[in-house]
């Protein structure tokens, strides 16, 4: 009875640390990094081109204030 009680926990154990780990690779893959390209001008088509050959990630123009009609460059990419 001792050896099936050890069996059970064991199972469980192990099945549990297996949905941690899958959790934790998950969430680690989902995570988003940012980077800017060019702080000083963007233009779009070429802000996404350099993005996504340097880091495979999706390029975007970001106003620097509001209304101050200055944009940057920023590829986001999974980390």
């Amino acid at each position: 009875m001792a050896r099936l009680s050890f069996t059970n926990f064991f199972i469980i154990f192990l099945v549990a640390f297996s949905v941690v780990t899958i959790v934790a690779r998950q969430a680690q893959a989902q995570r988003r990094c940012e980077l800017v390209l060019d702080p000083n001008n963007c233009e779009l088509s070429s802000c996404r081109q350099q993005c996504y050959e340097q880091k495979k990630g999706n390029g975007s123009c970001q106003e620097m204030g509001a209304g101050s009609g200055r944009y940057r460059c920023v590829c986001y990419y999974n980390c």
